[in-house]
């Protein structure tokens, strides 16, 4: 599955491949093992903290991505009360 998240992340890097929703939205179902993000603030936040900072391959994986994947975090923490 690692690879499947790299290649979704290298995509995103992409200039014209950034702003692409479908594949944010492929990534973080893999990063939530199908779940999807959480509706409960904490979890969230755990979560993002999780592959930005504390898993070290996710870290790395997600260091300096942004585009629509960040917007699509952004959007989700005004919804539960998290700053992104």
């Amino acid at each position: 599955m690692s690879a499947a998240k790299d290649a979704l992340a290298r995509g995103l890097r992409q200039k014209g491949l950034e702003n692409n929703f479908g594949l944010a939205d492929h990534l973080i179902l893999l990063q939530t093992d199908k779940k999807g993000l959480s509706p409960e603030k904490d979890e969230f936040r755990r979560w993002l903290e999780n592959i930005q900072m504390e898993d070290l391959e996710s870290a790395e994986r997600m260091q300096g991505l942004g585009g629509a994947w960040k917007m699509r975090c952004r959007m989700h923490g005004v919804k539960v009360g998290v700053a992104v």
